[in-house]
């Protein structure tokens, strides 16, 4: 489907996304749409199809149930899979509007859509699979699939039945909330930005306070600044009438927050990368000095969770090159420097040019860039300059 407003730097954002789980398989799958009781929907739920992305292994697999927002699928949804996958989790990226012929439902937010149906043909289809724990499912909703994630995760709630003891965690991003006190069933995150001008932070802010009066706290986190869709990174501008606008810093600790939400009520994952930051002393970072002798002329290669190798190189003028995908497809340039005795970059137009910075350490043929508070942002081969 045509959905113009997502830009083609996702194509090429992909080749950095981390490299925990290089093994991820993802399947199209098909399967029946399932009201919780006849007549719910409103409208014939069919079949729907979904993305079902599984580490490699035997499993069983914990696994998230992912659900879109109003603009339908996208590449960010791709990145989280990839995140998921990463941590030792299966996840199924359910498509509710490609097989009912919507393009969007942005410009009719009302439209009824048989979201809640799709989640418990969801969990039956994963039924079916050996390789799929569905004793414990995690639901996870952006936007108009955050607000879908409520119900689900509401009590009395709209999910069947049979359903509500599997789903163990529920996370909303950045959902439309009710104001009045909703009890929750499992343990539920909300993530939401202070400056969202489509679904108001304030609106949750009241929720989470009438959960804590009721004694069923939500763990809310509000980023400030942060405008909807801010984990979006080909999102720079006004959208539907509302500004969305990638904002890293809330991205990445979302991503964080996520990983620790579905380890503490969801379980570890099976086959994932270790949750514990990487152990090193902040003695073994590169001061600058060395940073400038191990990195100018060096070349760094990976591969990301979906297969694709990529190779930059670091050059001596303080510019970067860099090729990706399986017939360098992918090329780009930009340009880095050394600020506070770490590792800065900007790309042209990879990563939607937005300036990284790392803590470096380089133990024999590998470096590893390390956030600002030590835990390992990726892993690399190191070649040293000549």
């Amino acid at each position: 489907m045509n959905r113009p407003w997502i830009g083609a730097l996702w194509c090429l954002f992909l080749f950095l996304l981390p490299s925990g789980v290089s093994a991820a398989s993802t399947t199209q799958v098909e399967f029946e749409s399932k009201e919780t009781f006849k007549g719910a929907s409103g409208i014939e739920p069919g079949r729907v199809t979904g993305l079902l992305t599984v580490p490699a292994g035997d499993g069983p697999f914990p696994v998230v149930v992912v659900l879109h927002g109003c603009a339908g699928p996208t590449p960010s949804h791709e990145e989280w899979a990839g995140h998921m996958a990463s941590w030792g989790y299966a996840s199924l990226r359910v498509d509710s509007f490609g097989p009912r012929s919507i393009n969007e439902i942005c410009t009719n937010i009302l439209r009824p859509v048989p979201r809640v149906a799709d989640v418990n043909g969801a969990i039956d289809y994963l039924a079916t699979l050996d390789h799929i724990d569905t004793d414990k499912v995690a639901v996870v909703g952006f936007s108009h699939g955050a607000n879908v994630t409520l119900l689900v995760a509401g009590e009395p709630g709209s999910l069947a039945p049979r359903h509500k003891p599997s789903i163990k965690a529920a996370v909303a991003v950045y959902p439309y909330c009710p104001i009045t006190h909703q009890r929750f069933l499992p343990p539920l995150m909300i993530l939401i930005g202070s400056a969202d001008d489509w679904t108001p932070a304030s609106r949750c802010e009241s929720l989470a306070e009438g959960s804590v009066a009721a004694n069923e706290p939500i763990d809310l986190v509000v980023y400030d600044g942060a405008t909807h869709s801010y984990d979006c990174r080909a999102c720079n501008g006004e959208y539907w009438g509302y500004q969305l606008v990638h904002n890293p810093a809330a991205h990445d600790d979302s991503i964080q927050r996520m990983r620790e939400f579905l380890l503490a009520n969801l379980g570890p994952g099976v086959g994932g990368a270790p949750h514990e930051p990487i152990a090193l002393d902040v003695a073994a970072y590169l001061d600058a000095a060395a940073l400038e002798n191990a990195l100018a002329g060096s070349t760094t290669m990976g591969v990301n969770s979906y297969g694709n190798p990529y190779t930059v190189r670091i050059l001596a003028d303080g510019t970067t090159t860099g090729v990706a995908g399986h017939n360098d497809e992918f090329v780009d340039s930009g340009s880095w420097w050394i600020e506070n005795d770490m590792y800065c970059r900007r790309w042209n137009t990879w990563l939607d040019g937005a300036t990284g910075c790392f803590h470096v350490v380089i133990e024999g043929d590998k470096v590893r860039w390390l956030n600002a508070d030590g835990s390992l942002a990726r892993e690399e081969d190191y070649i040293a300059p000549e």
